[in-house]
């Protein structure tokens, strides 16, 4: 069988990876770059009037991180029930390079997706859908993560607070005591 030389290779051949996650029995998956690590839950330190996704913040190797219950960035009304098996994904945002948690219920095997296996709607387009598309997996709808919005828009977003407020508020609650 001859192979296609990888400049002649139409879009749709193309394939990105994902790595799958479960937030409140929805199926995600975020594009694989953006990924910097999976870790335990740990207690969180609750951020004052901050929007109600974000579940708090840690400290990771000298910097807070902010953490967002993804179930309820993604459009769950009720926040997830966290156990020991619950994971926080850090990911990185595009506009500052910082880091920010995503907590989920489980995390599955990195996979390859095709551009020709997403399916993609009009509620997708919408420049603050949390969604880019969605596609099949063991026959289960899983939802493409739009990255841009969840990790950027969220912690910049009217009315939400930015990494450094969050910084500056458990700075200023350790101060106090």
């Amino acid at each position: 069988m001859a192979r296609t030389a990888p400049f002649l290779q139409h879009s749709f051949q193309k394939a990105t990876q994902y790595l799958p996650v479960m937030a409140s029995g929805v199926v995600c998956a975020i594009e694989l770059k953006r990924v910097e690590k999976i870790v335990s839950l740990m207690a969180l330190e609750l951020v004052p009037s901050a929007p109600e996704y974000l579940a708090g913040a840690f400290n990771y190797h000298g910097a807070f991180v902010p953490v967002i219950d993804l179930a309820l960035r993604v459009g769950h009304q009720t926040p997830s029930l966290y156990d020991i098996n619950s994971s926080v994904v850090l990911c990185e945002t595009m506009e500052t390079g910082s880091l920010v948690g995503l907590i989920v219920s489980s995390v599955s095997d990195v996979i390859d997706v095709s551009y020709s296996e997403l399916q993609l709607a009009p509620e997708f387009s919408n420049r603050q859908s949390p969604f880019t598309a969605c596609f099949k997996v063991a026959d289960e709808a899983c939802f493409l993560l739009n990255s841009d919005v969840l990790l950027d828009s969220s912690l910049s977003a009217i009315n939400a607070v930015t990494p450094d407020e969050i910084k500056q508020a458990i700075e200023q609650k350790y101060n106090e005591q």
